[in-house]
């Protein structure tokens, strides 16, 4: 019997208790599709409007900023202006402003800078040479053991292990040691460097005034011990605590909740064990039984109704995750559902990756054939590699798609050219970069004119760009081969000013004026031009938050982050721009956490692709320094099964799986496992082709009307990215002005209303007026 109790929800019993015990410490196990969201919404709304709770009073926890702007929206959609009282934020959010304000008590600068991975990373190989590597020195390749120390003082911070208390840990485990053994003194000697290396890294960081993420929840938590009267402050503030997936919370997170709570003892914390699957960003091995082991006098409930997907899929599920046994928190946990039995869950076996592809493309198409909305299809991959041929093939049948993630900025040429440019600028006599723009579509020589100017080069003693300038040497060449040499030589040479001294977002701008490579893509209207104009955009970001956080943000400064950045391994991951934003949706698993999709695909499931192989850390983390108790099992292999059972439980109706085995290629141990329980399955064998239609069809001629709809696109794209950067504004409303002409010549007369209709979303999105359009051809054919 399902109960509202006011609720503008409906509720069942499980949620209903999840919702009106408020009092005292809860932790509530929900599985997947279960209504976590609504009982945490439920339960915050019953606070104030049942409880006359102020929402001052309330704090509530998650992870990314995404879901705590959800959260935000869906509380003031049921308590209006009383949600906005609420603190709703991200643990690191929560904590960063908790330092803002209190880091000078506990010896910290209150001006910190807060750096992420990738400035991290290059803050380290900045002074690597501080560090006095012995054991760990790699002159050959940094890239590794920087990546390694960075992991490993991640997890210390996310154990609250400092630097002095992995100093104390050495000097115990050295008085083990055996003087006499040469295995003993090599680790004693490894073991020693770690914690130089811990603590010369902490306190360059603390003496340049720099934060990473980890320092924000450690020092928050060192200030509430040391300060307890800041600690009181809070703990009076928030008498209500609701913390979201807890699943995924570190040992220090739980601390910190534990601190804000010891007064009032109001904390409701939610989430799912078998969902687990951050261990790689420092997630606790057992954050349930360190919650349990701190307020034993918790409540425990169980949410164990689905509403999500049919009783098929949950079996195929259970099957699954039933194998991770007694390290799972409640292995008795068993997820039902009164939706319908629903079609069982295919699996298909396929002889190559190619096999694979074209089948699952074939399956899609029916979907679609029957009249499936594409955006109701979701593929799950692994890794990002793992979805190219099928991402070809639904190209090729025009089917639209639409790939969260995966774009690394500085893979695509666009990006590459426009940096080469720079680097051409910045240094004309870089006889890479000069050579590649000779090579490009700017300049466009001929191999032989270029292996030409390259041996003249080199037999004068001359660099490239003082030949380029050599009268004689260019004489041989062709009038048409000169004028763009001349072209190219005008260019540099007039940007050559601004690389001194000038803020790299007007260089930028200068550039994409003086050599109209953005203009040429946002005015083809092709879809590849309008995703190469796209990233683009996203790459003028990239220099914009540049600009934002280092003082010195000329050419050369930029360009030598760049550098740094992409050693680093940094990717500035941007999603694929689409024109049709109802395609077949594409994301890693991970990526798909918290989603859910009427018919999911899941690819690749082939031993070393899905579960992947364990790597082992350069710089491993001691167990003896672990807080929790650690797992009796592989516990990489129960984390991947975790993450392939947060896959299947993303599908609401249909559930595909597919994988490849042959020769070498062995199937997925976990399609192996869910085949023990055939009765919920149809297996099939995926026949072998031998021509697949790889190649990207043709173009086909656009009609004016998608033509406009792919430029329309481009234009709430830029609208979407220039949110809050005024210079993106600026610099792209020329271009918008440009756009809305061509589109007021091209658009059919009948339709000719929508020009206004955009005109008048991109001014208010902007808050600009734009120009008014040239009399359009229509009006000038009824005044003649």
């Amino acid at each position: 019997m399902k109960t509202n109790l006011g609720f503008k929800e409906e509720l069942n019993k499980e949620q209903l208790r999840a919702v009106i015990e408020t009092e005292g410490p809860m932790l509530i196990i929900a599985g997947a599709g279960t209504g976590k969201t609504r009982v945490i919404i439920s339960r915050i709304v019953h606070l104030i409007e049942n409880k006359g709770i102020n929402p001052e009073n309330i704090l509530a926890l998650t992870f990314s900023k995404k879901a705590a702007d959800d959260m935000a929206k869906r509380l003031n959609k049921r308590i209006g202006s009383l949600g906005k009282d609420i603190t709703v934020t991200t643990f690191h959010g929560f904590c960063y402003q908790i330092l803002r304000e209190h880091a000078f008590h506990i010896g910290l600068p209150p001006s910190f800078y807060l750096i992420d991975e990738v400035e991290e990373w290059i803050f380290i190989r900045n002074i690597l040479p501080e560090l006095k590597l012995e054991y760990y020195l790699n002159l050959s390749n940094p890239s590794d053991i920087i990546n390694g120390i960075i992991r490993f003082i991640s997890r210390a911070k996310d154990e609250l292990v400092s630097y002095e208390d992995y100093e104390d840990y050495v000097k115990e485990k050295e008085k083990r040691m055996n003087p006499d053994n040469e295995d003993d003194m090599i680790e004693m000697k490894r073991e020693r460097e770690v914690a130089r290396i811990y603590r010369t890294i902490q306190m360059r960081m603390i003496k340049e005034g720099y934060l990473d993420f980890g320092d924000q929840i450690f020092y928050t938590v060192e200030l509430f011990k040391k300060r307890p009267n800041i600690l009181k402050e809070y703990q009076n503030r928030f008498h209500y605590i609701v913390v979201d997936e807890f699943q995924d919370t570190n040992f220090a997170q739980i601390k910190l909740v534990h601190l804000l709570t010891q007064l009032h003892g109001n904390i409701c914390v939610v989430g799912d064990d078998d969902q687990a699957i951050y261990r790689f960003r420092g997630a606790s091995f057992a954050a349930f039984r360190i919650f349990e082991e701190l307020f034993p006098n918790l409540k425990m409930l169980k949410l164990t109704q689905n509403y999500r997907s049919t009783k098929n899929i949950l079996k195929v599920a259970d099957t699954l995750i039933k194998n991770n046994g007694e390290d799972r928190y409640d292995p008795e946990k068993d997820l039902w559902t009164e939706n319908k039995e629903g079609k069982k869950v295919f699996v298909s076996i396929a002889k190559s990756f190619d096999d694979e592809a074209f089948w699952i493309a074939q399956k899609i198409k029916e979907l679609i054939n029957k009249k499936v909305n594409p955006s109701e299809i979701a593929v799950l991959y692994r890794a990002h590699n793992h979805k190219e041929k099928l991402v070809d093939l639904l190209t090729h049948f025009r089917i639209p798609i639409t790939i969260k993630g995966g774009i690394g900025l500085f893979e695509l040429k666009e990006v590459r050219d426009i940096i080469t440019f720079m680097k051409a600028i910045y240094n004309p006599k870089d006889k890479i970069a000069i050579f590649t723009l000779l090579g490009s579509a700017y300049a466009e020589l001929k191999p032989n004119e270029l292996l030409y100017l390259s041996k003249e080069a080199d037999l004068r003693s001359l660099d490239l760009w003082e030949t380029l300038n050599n009268i004689e040497i260019l004489e041989p060449l062709s009038s048409d081969a000169k004028e763009r040499i001349a072209n190219l030589r005008k260019l540099i040479t007039e940007m050559i000013p601004l690389s001194v001294d000038t803020k790299i977002s007007y260089f930028f701008q200068q550039l994409m004026e003086k050599t109209a490579i953005l203009k040429q893509y946002i005015f083809n209207p092709s879809k590849e031009s309008q995703q190469k104009a796209s990233n683009i955009i996203n790459f003028y970001r990239f220099i914009l938050e540049f600009e934002e956080n280092h003082l010195i943000n000329d050419l050369g400064s930029f360009l030598e982050y760049v550098e740094r950045y992409i050693e680093a391994g940094g990717n500035s991951e941007y999603d694929r721009f689409d024109s049709d934003e109802e395609g077949v949706q594409f994301m890693t698993v991970h990526a798909a956490k918290g989603l859910e999709f009427p018919y999911v695909f899941l690819i690749s499931m082939t031993n070393d692709r899905f579960p992947t192989r364990k790597r082992n850390e350069p710089i491993p983390f001691p167990d003896e320094l672990y807080k929790e108790k650690l797992p009796k099992g592989d516990f990489h292999l129960e984390e991947e099964r975790r993450l392939c059972y947060v896959a299947f439980t993303r599908a609401k109706k249909f559930l595909y799986i597919s994988g490849v085995e042959k020769d070498r290629k062995r199937l997925s141990r976990f399609i192996e496992e869910i085949l023990k329980e055939p009765k919920y399955l149809v297996v099939e064998e995926v026949p072998s082709q031998t021509e697949y239609p790889f190649l990207p069809a043709e173009l086909e001629d656009k009609t004016i009307l998608e033509r406009d709809k792919l430029i329309y696109s481009l234009v709430r794209r830029i609208v979407s990215i220039s949110d809050n950067h005024d210079d993106i504004k600026n610099f792209f409303i020329k271009s918008i002005e440009d756009i809305l002409k061509i589109m007021e010549y091209s658009i059919p007369k009948e339709k000719g209303e929508i020009i206004e209709e955009i005109r008048k979303k991109i001014e208010d999105s902007f808050d600009i007026r734009l120009k008014k359009p040239l009399i359009t051809i229509y009006e000038h054919e009824r005044k003649k």
